[in-house]
Order: C-alpha cells, then sequence, then structure tokens
C-alpha cells in the first residue's frame, strides 16, 4: 500500500467528512499538511493575518453552516495560544469548533525548546476536550473522533495538538467516513401534550431560547415555532444572534444585560417554554428579577443535568432544541384561539419593543461630539446588507 504524510491524511479525513474550508494562519509545525491542502480543490483554505482572527471565523462558520468548523494553530507555542480567545468563545457558545494546533516535535518535548509551553493544559478549561495525539498512526482516526466528539450531545471546541513531526511521517492510508452522530433526543407525544396543554392554560407566555439553536438549521425552526404561536422570544445572553435581529418576535436578550423589552416579558410571563438553555447566572443571576416566580416553566436542554438546575420546571424534558419546537409547532392545534387569548398580552409585546426601536433610533442620530457608539452602530446597520453577520 502506498504511504502518505500524516498532512495529507489529515486532509483526507477532513474531506471526508464534508468539510469545505479551512481557517488559519501559515506556520512551520504543519506543513506537511498546509502542502496537501493546496493540492485539494475541493476545499477553501481562509488565510487570516492572525490566528485569533483565524479561530473567529472557523466559530462563525460553525454556528452558521451547523458543522465543525476547521482552524489550524500552525505554529506551536504562541500561535497556539493566540486561539484561546476564539475556543473560549466557542465553548461559551456551545460551537462545534475543532483545532488542529501544531506541537513541539515529539523529541524535544520537556526540553525547554524554543517556544515551548504546556499548551495542552492551557485549553483544558475552556474545550470539551485537549488532546494530544501520540503517534503519527493515531492521527487520522484523532481528527476524525475530534469532530465527532465537537458534534455530539452539547456542541463545543475541541482541540488536538499534534507534534510537528507527525505531520511529515509517512503513515497507511486512512479510513474515510463522514461524521455520523447520534441525533438529540425528541419530546414524547405525552410531553408534547403536556406543553399544549400548558400553552393552552396560559395567558403571557414567551419563549426564552438559547444556546440550543446556534445553526442556521436551528434558526429557522425557532422561527417557524415563534410565528406558529405568535408569542414574544427572549434570549440567554450571548445568544441574541438565534433569530434575525429584526425578527417580528424576537424581544432581544434578556437578564441583567438585556434590554428593557425583554426583560420587561421575561418578568411578566406566566409560561416559560425555556429551550436550549440552561437558565444560567449570566442570563438570570439565579433569583427571580429577571424570571416570574410565579411563571410555569417548561425546561428543554440536550443534557439532563442542566434540566431544572437552576428554577423548579413544571415539565423538564431531556431533549434537543431544535427538534422540540419543530415537533411543538406540528402538534399545537386551536392557533386562532390562543392567538386571541394572547391578544393583550402580545399588544404589550409590540408597544414594549415599539419604545425600545424609537430609543435606538435615537440613539443612532446622536449627533454628539465625540460620537456614542450608539450612533457607530446605526451607521454600520445602515451600511451592511440585512444578511450580513
Amino acid at each position: 500500500m502506498t504511504k502518505i504524510t500524516g498532512g495529507k491524511a489529515c486532509i483526507e479525513v477532513l474531506k471526508g467528512a464534508g468539510v469545505e474550508a479551512v481557517f488559519g494562519l501559515l506556520g512551520g509545525s504543519m506543513l506537511e499538511l498546509y502542502d496537501a491542502l493546496r493540492d485539494e480543490s475541493s476545499m477553501r483554505y481562509i488565510g487570516a493575518r492572525d490566528e485569533r482572527a483565524a479561530g473567529h471565523m472557523a466559530d462563525t462558520y460553525a454556528r452558521v453552516s451547523g458543522r465543525p468548523g476547521i482552524v489550524l494553530g500552525a505554529q506551536a507555542g504562541p500561535g497556539v495560544a493566540n486561539l484561546v480567545t476564539a475556543v473560549a468563545e466557542a465553548h461559551l457558545a456551545y460551537s462545534p469548533l475543532v483545532a488542529i494546533a501544531g506541537a513541539i516535535t515529539r523529541k524535544d518535548l520537556g526540553k525547554d525548546t524554543f517556544q515551548e509551553f504546556d499548551q495542552l493544559s492551557l485549553f483544558h478549561p475552556i474545550a470539551k476536550r485537549s488532546i494530544m495525539v501520540p503517534t503519527p498512526e493515531r492521527l487520522p482516526e484523532m481528527l476524525h473522533e475530534a469532530m465527532h466528539l465537537a458534534m455530539s450531545g452539547r456542541r463545543g471546541p475541541v482541540v488536538l495538538h499534534a507534534p510537528r513531526d507527525l505531520f511529515s511521517a509517512e503513515i497507511d492510508p486512512p479510513m474515510i467516513s463522514p461524521v455520523t452522530c447520534a441525533a438529540p433526543g425528541a419530546p414524547t407525544a405525552e410531553q408534547l401534550a403536556r406543553i399544549t396543554a400548558l400553552l393552552e392554560g396560559a395567558e403571557r407566555p414567551i419563549i426564552f431560547a438559547g444556546g440550543g439553536f446556534k445553526s442556521a438549521e436551528g434558526s429557522r425552526a425557532l422561527a417557524a415555532l415563534a410565528e406558529t404561536l405568535g408569542v414574544p422570544v427572549v434570549t440567554s445572553t450571548g445568544h441574541l444572534d438565534v433569530l434575525p435581529s429584526d425578527h417580528r418576535w424576537l424581544a432581544g436578550q434578556t437578564g441583567p444585560r438585556g434590554n428593557a423589552c425583554a426583560v420587561a416579558m421575561s418578568r411578566q410571563c406566566d409560561l416559560i417554554l425555556a429551550l436550549g438553555t440552561r437558565l444560567a447566572f449570566n442570563s438570570t443571576f439565579l433569583n427571580h428579577d429577571y424570571v416570574n416566580k410565579d411563571a410555569k416553566i417548561v425546561h428543554v436542554d440536550t443534557e439532563a443535568s442542566a434540566v431544572g438546575r437552576y428554577f423548579p420546571a413544571a415539565l423538564g424534558i431531556q431533549a434537543g432544541a431544535v427538534e422540540t419546537a419543530r415537533m411543538i409547532s406540528s402538534v399545537v392545534e386551536k392557533t386562532a384561539e390562543l392567538r386571541h387569548r394572547w391578544k393583550s398580552w402580545v399588544a404589550q409585546f409590540d408597544e414594549s419593543k415599539s419604545a425600545l426601536t424609537q430609543e435606538r433610533s435615537q440613539e443612532e442620530s446622536d449627533d454628539a461630539v465625540p460620537m456614542k457608539p450608539h450612533r457607530v452602530l446605526g451607521e454600520i446597520r445602515k451600511s451592511l446588507p440585512r444578511d450580513a453577520i
């Protein structure tokens, strides 16, 4: 069997997994991978001027596409260290970022080699896994496993550290296969019936959406649910982008860093469909300043330990947010009747959102000197196309 380099094997694994784009900054720790990437016409390379920028681009690609975002930390030491911010951001956003991080040649590990530090430990607290590849033969297998891990369960970043000599080593071509993950669970028929009953008994319902909708597919499912029910959507901290910013039913980010409209909705509602969110500290301060203490909560998350952890749930379900949203949209009946019941609540939402929009419009036209951030953001918003990210 013809041997190939470890770098070439990596590209074959990425290609087999359906990866179409790779982000990075050229460095000396994985030159053979770059050689193979240059020769692979089906895969686009987007180079950056700093690993931090490359990491954020790969993270964004992962969130929008719902597929692994691949970034190359091609220089052991400082180049890999520059990925910390992007990996931490992906960790907080549950984004399936996969960083291939160059490391010191195996025979020189632990010898106080130029720019050597414990980069493996650096990423442990901010990634689902920070792994060192021990041998060239394990490189393709562990890269495939890194993508699988990033995409499985609660998604998140994985950092794969590979010593420089692994990329030049000659190995057998890898077995090629797509990355297949178990689909998140879905609510049972009985649970859906209970959700429907809670909706039919509510006067002031909201959807409290979190990182479980952090993909284009998730955003579409959330939008469909909001439009089917006709109720306000508030988002957890850092996840305002789960819906387009001008969506009819988006109140915005709630919690201590939220806007007045979203905060009012979460304080005054009597039913919370908490989907794909932990209802954790950053979004709630873990008290009832931002979550109505009398509201019933339907709490759905892919991680069982998150359900009902901070606030008692009238109904707790371990399931995927996207799948749950789709199923609720498909089973809820009497929508006209429900919309009539919620008419005054929706009017209150519309009034609050209109006041917020007017306030922001005034801020965007403020001609104070020096120029204020709101004015800068307003001018940027006017200049960008609607689908800008």
